[in-house]
């Protein structure tokens, strides 16, 4: 039986995949939103609408706060559910609350990133989850175990300020009717478009390749003609 294995996609139970792309490289030209820096404080927050949608998310912030919202979704059920219950107390009706202490108290994968992250980039961390928001901005879809980038400093530098790296997700059982155009957190960007320029690329190889064979399958004689 032959096996087709895509690299760097995780599926959920639910007939929706995630996929993070990691591209190579060692020049990294985003940043977190630099009025948030130059104030020395990056606000994170999840997703009002979800992550069960057509969508990429190439800016740093949306990136980290969906590893770290995966992070707590993976934990064992009980620990999870202990946890959602000390922020709910955590929350106003009035302002939204900063949870990023108790994430990173209960969690050391997540303390580990932040402190890389304020060591690296000088700046501070918040997590803000209001009081509407404490189901829907804590689960991704009931992913499998995400490890491997919030605890690799290389990985996850690459994963969230190379330009070539993103995160996709898609709504459930809604893979075979992937639209033309998937929205962004930078707007819209085609399905093929910059970022998949090395699909282009091998096409374009494959085309030339073909007229090759073909015009050696022709012969000299054919050429002349």
């Amino acid at each position: 039986m032959t096996y087709s294995i895509r690299d760097a996609c995780f599926e959920s139970n639910s007939s929706s995949s995630h996929s993070l792309v990691i591209a190579n490289g060692d020049i990294f030209e985003l940043s977190f939103s630099l009025n948030e820096t130059r104030q020395g404080k990056v606000i994170l927050s999840g997703q009002e609408q979800g992550y069960t949608r057509w969508f990429r998310f190439y800016r740093p912030e949306n990136i980290l706060a969906y590893l770290i919202i995966a992070e707590v979704e993976n934990q064992a059920t009980a620990r999870l559910e202990a946890f959602r219950k000390d922020i709910a107390d955590m929350v106003s009706d009035i302002r939204p609350a900063d949870i990023l202490p108790v994430m990173r108290w209960n969690f050391p994968v997540i303390d580990s990133a932040i402190s890389y992250l304020e060591g690296e980039y000088g700046v501070e961390f918040e997590f803000l989850l209001g009081r509407d928001d404490t189901v829907s901005m804590l689960g991704t879809g009931n992913l499998q175990p995400l490890t491997g980038y919030l605890n690799k400093k290389d990985r996850l530098k690459a994963l969230l300020f190379h330009r070539g790296s993103y995160l996709e997700t898609n709504p459930q059982n809604g893979y075979g009717v992937q639209p033309k155009f998937i929205p962004t957190d930078l707007g819209e960007d085609d399905f093929v478009a910059d970022h998949d320029e090395q699909v282009v690329r091998e096409l374009q190889a494959l085309e030339d390749t073909n007229r090759m064979l073909e015009a050696m399958i022709e012969g000299p004689e054919n050429n002349d003609n």
